[in-house]
């Protein structure tokens, strides 16, 4: 059950120029959400997405020897574009108890999309993708933790398995990639449509459209949805699934109202549309037969790779890796989702850690040996500004009085250190005040009680209400019983 993880690490600094160009190429038409009408004999999206518990691997075997056999067929509609007769397809490999042994083979059976082989735009992006086999050698390595779960929930949709290699044409299967515009994650959400598809959770420590649990499950409910909607014409609902349904629903009626074909290779549709539905099929082409092009896939075999734990308490993603017997690194590869260094609290609900599968009952039974060991003691967002100073934008209404009480400085600091002279401030204003950089400190947690305020928590601690915010990344003065924060207290001078 190994996760190929050492050759993943060598491989890190040539993936980001790799990646970056794969981004690029597909900018930022993804999971435009369009307003559309819809037919009535089609019917509503399902886009119920996994929670953040949802367990993140089947523990099925995945695809036996017997080809799938989704609810659709190949495109044909366009007479001038070949069928996948001269397509080259690798003969399928081991197989144990009827199933395939590698994920390659149950992926390459599952195919069932017209590749259109000698399609001129589908054979520029099959050149594209090979001109370097170490591209898609790359791409390959990155997607080996996550695949297997990819691939079970494609078989659980009945929808064809080309659609497993999608991720590399919006993100490279990187599950942190960002575009330009926005677009965020293995299948490259974008805010808005990710609530509408209801993705899952979004706050300032956990962003499901980074998940791969949540934004697999999203993503696959509403190319589903698109397919049937497009009365079962996965071209179009892949061209809409980049562009829109309403961008690919108008084409359609453009070319109708003119007697033209209807199919994807007749609309008039965005340029990074028109490609980005060859680029599908030009990688499903390789990975029918990747020796032909020189590629070797790293592989992966027919069954989880990974599982999940249940977090029983908030703890810094450090302790986890601690507990699960991992690298803190691999823990973050495999829960891009956590977007800090400790895990959600409590109050915020139930999460769960995707971990090697064989170190998931190593966390649990170090958590339940360790129920106060947190790690939370060591974690701070934000210290000491590196410069020796903090920034403070005046807001109306603020006095100099009141800002000394917020950042801990003396009036007579401020005044000193922005050259001021008389008290009035403005709007905007931007104050700096001196940073103590030599002191040393330590960090301790507080658990928020029943009538707690940040105010009377940092007056307590003898802490400036600024710093106490800084420090656990609050962006208001709102906090709930039971929520830990960090505080800074000075040990030494």
């Amino acid at each position: 059950m190994i996760i190929i993880r050492e050759q993943f690490t060598m491989h890190k600094f040539k993936l980001f120029g790799t990646f970056f160009l794969i981004i690029t190429l597909t900018g930022c038409a993804s999971l435009q959400m369009q307003s559309v009408t819809t037919p009535t004999t089609n019917s509503t999206p399902t886009a119920t997405v996994s929670s953040a518990s949802t367990a993140t691997t089947s523990t099925t075997p995945v695809q036996t020897t017997t080809a799938a056999t989704p609810d659709n067929t190949a495109n044909t509609n366009n007479s001038s574009n070949t069928s996948n007769n001269d397509e080259p397809i690798q003969t399928p490999g081991e197989t144990v108890d009827g199933q395939y042994t590698s994920l390659w083979d149950v992926i390459r059976v599952g195919f069932t999309l017209n590749h259109y082989y000698d399609n001129p735009t589908v054979q520029y992006w099959v050149n594209f993708y090979t001109k370097d086999p170490n591209l898609i050698e790359n791409i390959a390595v990155q997607a080996t933790p996550y695949l297997y779960f990819i691939v079970d929930q494609i078989q659980e949709r009945n929808i064809p398995t080309e659609i497993a290699l999608l991720p590399i044409v919006e993100s490279g299967f990187q599950p942190k990639g960002r575009s330009w515009c926005g677009a965020l994650g293995l299948w490259q959400l974008m805010p808005q449509t990710a609530r509408d598809l209801d993705t899952g959770e979004e706050n300032r420590f956990y962003n499901a459209r980074e998940s791969i649990d949540d934004s697999t499950t999203a993503a696959l409910n509403y190319l589903k949805y698109l397919y049937n909607y497009f009365n079962g014409d996965w071209m179009l609902a892949l061209a809409a699934y980049n562009s829109g349904p309403g961008t690919v629903q108008n084409a359609m009626g453009y070319n109708s109202a003119r007697g033209r074909p209807t199919d994807f290779w007749d609309l008039r549709l965005p340029s990074q549309t028109e490609s980005y539905v060859p680029k599908l099929l030009a990688l499903a082409i390789i990975i029918n037969d990747p020796a032909r092009y020189n590629i070797t896939l790293p592989p992966i075999p027919n069954h989880p790779l990974i599982g999940t734990a249940t977090i029983p308490q908030q703890m810094s993603l450090a302790q986890a890796a601690k507990f699960a017997g991992i690298n803190e690194d691999e823990l973050k590869e495999l829960n891009p989702a956590f977007t800090r260094n400790v895990t959600p609290p409590k109050y915020l609900g139930t999460y769960t850690l995707n971990l090697p599968i064989s170190k998931v009952e190593t966390f649990e039974e170090n958590c339940a040996a360790n129920p106060g060991v947190t790690g939370l003691e060591r974690y701070t967002l934000a210290t000491a500004n590196a410069s020796g100073y903090g920034t403070y934008k005046v807001h109306r209404g603020d006095t100099l009085d009141a800002v000394s009480r917020f950042t801990g400085v003396s009036v007579a600091t401020l005044e000193s250190y922005n050259h001021l002279h008389n008290s009035a401030l403005f709007a905007g204003q931007v104050l700096h005040y001196p940073i103590d950089t030599t002191a040393a400190y330590q960090y301790i947690t507080y658990t928020v009680r029943p009538g707690d305020t940040l105010s009377s928590i940092a007056l307590r601690y003898h802490v400036s209400l600024f710093y106490l915010m800084q420090w656990n990344d609050l962006k208001s003065q709102l906090i709930h019983v039971g929520e830990r924060l960090v505080i800074r207290q000075k040990i030494s001078y």
